[in-house]
Parts: structure tokens; sequence; C-alpha cells
């Protein structure tokens, strides 16, 4: 009798781990339709309701992020890796680099957004392409203004040194004292993210405005859009994320979207 039951209870735990796994493979299905949607929608460069919604969501729907990342379609491939990388979701971040070097290794071709925000802390994968960089000849090469940015804002020894490196190189590299620095939100946040712009200067801010995308599930990242306005064919765009930090906040990202 005492067989029997523990036997039976075995069972019955066996019947809720699959019925459990079942239900969240019909939730996943169901929400990655949904993500999916969006992805193919999303606009890359500029002000996009679809991203606002993906930046939201993006949290609680990295499974479907990271699954985006094999879809058939290239372009829904490209958006989710700009979304996780605006989030800097721990998880999605870490599969992504995983997916990267797989890719690598296996010979498969893989694309990047060149106006993709580089997310914290900085990852091996973007530490070798700077090894890439420092390492060529090529006189045309250029690196990412994002990584640039985002070696500057991960404040490690290690990012240090390799800033140092491309510095010698003869590479433009911001203020870092001014690219660190904290702010508080006092009244509007899109103004003030204008007026603490490192990548702008004191000319280009007077011409330049800023939208709220949208805050993070948590609330402590926000995802900006600053457009810099001289007129016709002399625009820029960018995507910033600033994140919380006690009471203040810092900047985590920023990258050139699109230049006119």
């Amino acid at each position: 009798m005492k067989t029997a039951r523990t036997t039976n209870i075995c069972f019955s735990l066996i019947f809720i781990i699959l019925l459990s796994n079942i239900c969240f493979a019909q939730t996943q299905s169901k929400t990655y339709k949904d993500t999916r949607k969006l992805l193919v929608k999303m606009e890359r460069s500029f002000y996009d309701s679809t991203l606002r919604e993906l930046f939201k969501l993006g949290d609680d729907r990295i499974e479907d992020l990271i699954k985006a990342l094999d879809d058939i379609d290239n372009e829904v491939s490209i958006n989710a890796q700009m979304v996780i990388r605006a989030l800097g979701n721990e998880k999605g971040t870490k599969v992504m680099y995983e997916w990267y070097a797989k890719n690598g290794r296996e010979g498969k071709g893989f694309s990047i957004y060149l106006g993709s925000l580089t997310p914290l802390p900085l990852n091996d994968w973007e530490f070798k392409q700077i090894d890439n960089y420092l390492e060529s000849n090529e006189p045309n090469k250029k690196l990412m203004q994002s990584l640039i940015y985002a070696l500057i804002l991960n404040e490690t020894e290690k990012s240090d040194d390799y800033l140092e490196r491309l510095i010698k190189k003869g590479l433009n590299v911001p203020n870092i004292s001014i690219v660190r620095k904290s702010f508080k939100i006092n009244g509007d946040l899109s103004k003030i993210v204008v007026k603490n712009a490192f990548f702008l200067t004191e000319e280009e801010k007077k011409y330049s405005v800023a939208k709220l995308i949208a805050f993070n599930k948590s609330k402590n990242k926000a995802l900006i859009y600053p457009k810099r306005d001289f007129g016709a064919l002399m625009e820029a765009w960018y995507h910033v994320v600033i994140k919380k930090s006690g009471d203040s906040w810092k900047f985590y990202s920023v990258a050139q979207t699109a230049i006119s």
C-alpha cells in the first residue's frame, strides 16, 4: 500500500509538472505571436509607438525576444536584438551574446543595426569588437560610437584601459567625468536629458528636443528619443537610456540612430 501510494504521488507530481510546462508553452506561444507582430512593425531610427510598447513589455516578454533572434525574417531578428540591447535585461543580453558567439563559431552570418544601444556591463563580445578595431590597419574601419560611450559608462578598470588605448590610437573620446555625471529629475525629464546630453555641443542643445518613449517595467530605466535639428539635411536622431541610481539618474546607453 505504501509503495502504491508513493507511486501515485510521483505520477501526480509528474502530471502537474507536465501540465505546467504545457500551459507555459501555450502562453509563450500566444505572447510570441503578439510580440512578433510588434517586432515586424517596429521602426528602428525614429520615435516609434511600437518600440514604446516593446520597451514597456520587454522584461516580461524576454523569452519571446530571445526566440525572435532565430526568426526566419532577418528584420525581426535585428529588431529583437535592438530591444534586448535597449532593455539591458540580464538574461536577454546573456543569451544574445551566446547567440552571437554560436553563429560566429558555426560561420553563420547575422546582422546588427549600427544604431543599436550597447548594454552594460560590457560583454567580452563587445571588447572583442574593440580589439578588432585596435588591431586593424584599415584606414576606413570605424568603431560604433555607442560602444565608445559604453566604455566610459561601464566604469571598470578594464574599460578605462581600453579607453586609453583608443585615445593613443587617435580616437576622439568625450570628457569622461561629464559622461559619468549623475543628475536629478526635477521637472521635464526630456528637457533635463537634453541639458545633460554629453553627446551634444552647447550650440546643438539649442536646436535639440527630446521625447520620453517609455519606462521599463521596473521604472528604473527610461528610453528617450532626442533629435537635433539644424534644418533640412542637418538633423540627427538618437536613442538614449537613462538608469536610476539612488535618488539620481545616469546615462546608461547612447546611440545615434540616424543622420541627414
